[in-house]
């Protein structure tokens, strides 16, 4: 049960109150918080230098007003953010899907255990103290499953021993956001506790179309962290995160009979509940020693209904196919071991284990056993929605249920060494290898491999890495009912990429470059009916950004990634991948019109986006480029900031994928209050 008008008390009470009190509190000297990253890489490792990385702070997290991780990335070169088949974020990176990423939470997995997706929707930034993006080219320590690349979110952190925030955030739509956050902090120990609530009747259309069907959603969220020093040499920290709520798919708004469109589905999830905690530790040991490691257990929970009509309440009309209601239960449980030792002046040796297992059950009815045909006068051309089978002339075909039981496991262990050094100041090297291996349907191992270096030039950082990396088929790409392979290869990848960084005070400038072969990688069949293996592609690109200081109160920020994705496989009659433009380019302004106002303007330009027939003969169509513009103005009061602004500010129709149309102007409010002591 979600009780909106509760959690809204609680957090006000939690933070306004404190806010109050510590305003007239003397100034005390910051203390730095018990509290450490369970990550494989420190900023400092070559490992982590010698890859194209990026970095959003919490600051920058709040000058975009971003509520949750999607809206954080918006300006991250090489990662874009659209809308999925489902009316979900997806989230790419250079091309690939965002199964390809490994989202950590504190070193916690956050993909899912059935499809290996993350819904960076639910993810609250509430909780985030900064977000670091390694692309292909990380550790071979991380283990499997980083084809794109490593998202690390680092929870919330405060250098003040005490300090609290709430806001709230109104959008059209009757979206309603409420947060709040306290974080207390001494030199052995480290609390930060956060609360979130969210509810939206939906998303506006443009040109006055109204809400979007199906939009709407709720969810409640909740994070706790607490780290002690026991001595010199332990830490140990505990963490859980827990979520519940309930979201609707929007339906596609395509002719049935568009060859092009998706098939309209009705479908929704009525409850979802998730649970995370985790329990890490590291160890500092004699001078060349040291080791940290955790150990989580997350578990998923959802009610999914595919109903047979736009009134989402019946799934008892025969003649619609594929409705569906089902309980689905996933959990992961696993850890992981990383030690380091330092070889002096040979460089260091790191090590890491990861093992996991992964559990998903299904319950429930799915309407798709074919029933004997009924004769009907006339045609009888049939639905032809995609829900049901085109009836046969002269009948129409009738389906009936059948239960779901499905049960399904498997254990992913990884191991691998890597050595890094620094010959000579300024220049660094990197070499890992790491062996994975799954053992579902039958043993599967595959390595994966780094080689990097970096090393400065008139005073510029130059960075190259070449990499293989794979990932394992998911619990559904092998099993999911009618569309499950368990035939699959792994999917795998190779490349290079090597880049430019060039810092000036403020200003900073970068340059990525990156080719990538890849093979075996899942997707549907051109049928839409099974997961196959797909022989290659070849992902390359480039990516860059400029920030620059125009005065002492303006500053200017650009990016432009350039991406071509290649189907190559043999046969193939694709060219550039679905969904995937070759160019787009974004620019954020910030101006402080006075020391207390400040004024954000964003533009995001998106090219040609090309996508593909679900029928034969194949055929090719693009969406038309577009852009969107983004404006807010804040006034700092006091210990408080007040947010006016605008998404999409002049009202641009675009979609994606072909036949989902994204949300149109949309107008906010935020209140934001903080305190420290």
């Amino acid at each position: 049960m979600r009780v909106h008008a509760c959690v809204t008390a609680v957090v006000l009470y939690a933070c306004l109150v404190p806010t109050r009190a510590l305003a007239q509190a003397p100034a005390a000297n910051p203390t730095v918080p018990a509290t450490f990253r369970s990550s494989v890489t420190e900023s400092v490792d070559v490992a982590a230098q010698a890859v194209t990385t990026e970095h959003v702070d919490s600051t920058e997290i709040g000058a975009l007003h971003a509520r949750t991780l999607d809206e954080a990335l918006t300006f991250i070169p090489g990662v874009r953010v659209r809308s999925g088949g489902d009316g979900r974020p997806v989230i790419d990176v250079r091309g690939l899907r965002p199964r390809h990423v490994l989202l950590l939470l504190d070193g916690v997995p956050l993909n899912a255990t059935n499809d290996g997706q993350f819904d960076a929707s639910l993810i609250p930034t509430e909780f985030l103290q900064d977000v670091t993006v390694t692309f292909g080219a990380s550790s071979v320590l991380y283990g499997d499953g980083a084809i794109g690349g490593v998202m690390e979110l680092m929870p919330a952190s405060s250098q003040a021993d005490l300090a609290a925030d709430a806001g709230i955030d109104w959008r059209s739509g009757n979206q309603r956001d409420v947060s709040g956050r306290i974080t207390r902090g001494t030199d052995r120990t480290y609390l930060l506790a956060a609360v979130r609530t969210f509810a939206s009747d939906g998303f506006r259309l443009p040109h006055g179309a109204g809400i979007r069907g199906n939009s709407d959603s709720d969810q409640t969220t909740a994070l706790g962290k607490m780290s002690f020093v026991l001595n010199d040499r332990w830490r140990i920290a505990g963490l859980f995160n827990i979520a519940d709520g309930f979201y609707g798919i929007p339906p596609a708004v395509t002719d049935p009979f568009d060859r092009f469109g998706q098939r309209v589905r009705y479908e929704r999830v009525e409850d979802y509940r998730t649970r995370a905690s985790q329990l890490s530790w590291d160890y500092k040991g004699p001078a060349r020693f040291s080791m940290r490691g955790w150990a989580f257990i997350n578990q998923d929970r959802q009610q999914r209904v595919r109903y047979d009509s736009a009134a989402y309440n019946s799934i008892a009309d025969e003649t619609v196919a594929g409705t569906f209601q089902t309980h689905d239960a996933s959990t992961v449980s696993g850890g992981s071991v990383h030690a380091r030792y330092s070889l002096g002046r040979l460089g260091e040796l790191k090590a890491g284990f990861n093992g996991r297992r992964e559990t998903f059950i299904s319950s429930g009815i799915i309407r798709d056993v074919e029933l004997t045909a009924t004769p009907t006068p006339g045609s009888g051309a049939g639905r032809g929605t995609g829900q049901g089978g085109a009836g046969t002339s002269g009948s129409t075909r009738r389906f009936g249920l059948r239960s779901i039981d499905d049960h399904h496991a498997m254990n992913v262990v990884s191991g691998g060494l890597e050595w890094e050094g620094r010959p000579h100041p300024g220049v660094g090297l990197v070499v890992g290898y790491s062996i994975n291996v799954q053992d579902a349907n039958r043993s599967r191992t595959d390595p994966t491999l780094l080689a990097g270096m970096f090393t400065g030039w008139r005073g510029a950082t130059i960075h190259a890495a070449a990499f293989q990396r794979m990932r394992f088929p998911s619990i559904a790409d092998l099993y999911e009912a009618g569309s499950g392979n368990a035939t699959l290869r792994p999917e795998r990848s190779r490349g290079v990429e090597g880049g430019i960084e060039r810092r000036v005070g403020t200003m900073r400038a970068a340059v990525n470059g990156f080719v990538m072969n890849t093979r075996d990688f899942i997707e549907r069949s051109d049928d839409t009916t099974q997961y196959v293996n797909r022989d290659r592609y070849r992902i390359a690109g480039v990516d860059s950004s400029l920030g620059v200081p125009i005065t002492s109160r303006v500053a200017v920020r650009g990016i432009y990634s350039f991406l071509s994705a290649i189907d190559r496989s043999t046969g193939s009659r694709r060219t550039q991948l679905q969904y995937q433009p070759r160019h787009r380019v974004a620019l954020e302004t910030g101006a402080a019109v006075t020391p207390t106002v400040h004024v954000l303007v964003t533009a995001s330009a998106v090219g040609r986006q090309p996508y593909y027939s679900r029928t034969a003969p194949l055929e090719v169509r693009s969406l038309q480029p577009y852009v969107v513009s983004d404006l807010e103005i804040t006034k700092d009061i006091s210990r408080a900031a007040l947010t006016i602004g605008m998404t999409n500010a002049f009202d641009v129709y675009r979609e994606s994928p072909y036949g989902m149309p994204n949300a149109g102007r949309t107008l906010y409010v935020s209140l934001r209050a903080r305190a420290s002591r």
